[in-house]
């Protein structure tokens, strides 16, 4: 009824003919944009702002674009750097232990070419001046070769390569004593002693 109808507050506004609802005449008033924007009125009276260079129309103009920019940009980077220098400091890490393996390694092998240099026993034998025949037998940590020398038939004991994990050196060098002291007509006679110049690999020969 018409006597039902009062007036709306001022800058508002009913939508249709007979609506009780009072609705702002345009959403574009206060500080809708903060100042850093135009604001301009769509359909079914939404505003939308237009912002300046440098701020963001998600927020009505509120936060600015290059500051936010140049704040995510310096995060980044300081991530960045973080993590460089955690990938550098590992790797020198890795690096360091491999130097460290190296070296104990070739500590190692100079060790064991020095147990082999021992064998001063006998004669030296050169490796090429063997002509190896087959294989007679194998032992816990060696193989025995048949081969001639000189034209005549021998024994030839030969010690795996050293890899750093046979430590059959000090037993191969206490034999070897032991064949040049022992002389008797049921024992073999001790030969002399070598290296394959290929292999590293030392060898008796009986």
């Amino acid at each position: 009824l018409a006597s039902d109808c009062r007036p709306c507050p001022n800058f508002t506004t009913t939508l249709q003919v007979g609506s009780d609802q009072c609705k702002p005449l345009s959403p574009c008033h206060g500080n809708n944009c903060h100042g850093h924007g135009t604001c301009a009125v769509e359909q079914h009276l939404t505003a939308r702002c237009t912002c300046r260079f440098g701020y963001l129309p998600y927020d009505d103009c509120q936060i600015p674009f290059i500051p936010l920019f140049i704040v995510l940009s310096l995060g980044l980077l300081a991530s960045l750097i973080v993590y460089g220098v955690y990938r550098y400091r590992l790797h020198k890490k890795q690096m360091h232990g491999k130097e460290t393996e190296l070296q104990n390694k070739h500590k190692e092998l100079r060790v064991h070419q020095k147990k082999l240099d021992q064998i001063n026993v006998g004669a030296r034998i050169q490796w090429d001046h063997l002509t190896i025949k087959h294989q007679l037998a194998t032992g816990t940590f060696s193989k025995v070769w048949l081969a001639e020398l000189s034209d005549m038939l021998v024994a030839v004991k030969v010690l795996p390569p050293y890899t750093g994990r046979n430590t059959h050196t000090d037993e191969f060098i206490q034999e070897a004593e032991v064949l040049r002291s022992i002389r008797h007509p049921n024992i073999v006679m001790f030969l002399g002693a070598g290296q394959d110049g290929n292999t590293k690999s030392p060898f008796l020969v009986m």
